[in-house]
């Protein structure tokens, strides 16, 4: 991943069994966020306090300080 090979950071990827995802996918809704990007491999798991540009505007889901980050807001 581009992240981790050229900046030295380490995300974890949202995994479609992922329990969080699967119970609160059809409410995450970011602005305008088509349905094919609502797929799980299109969202990264960040701590909440390396989010909180991305949580100011709302592009964000946060659950219990994860914040799930597509990653077209990466771009």
């Amino acid at each position: 991943m581009l992240l981790s090979k050229h900046l030295n950071v380490h995300y974890e990827g949202v995994k479609t069994e992922d329990e969080v995802w699967v119970k609160y996918k059809d409410n995450i809704a970011f602005n305008a966020t088509k349905i094919e990007e609502k797929n799980a491999e299109n969202y990264l798991k960040v701590p909440f306090k390396e989010a909180l540009f991305l949580v100011s505007r709302r592009s964000v889901f946060v659950h219990k300080g994860i914040a799930f980050v597509p990653l077209r807001e990466l771009s």
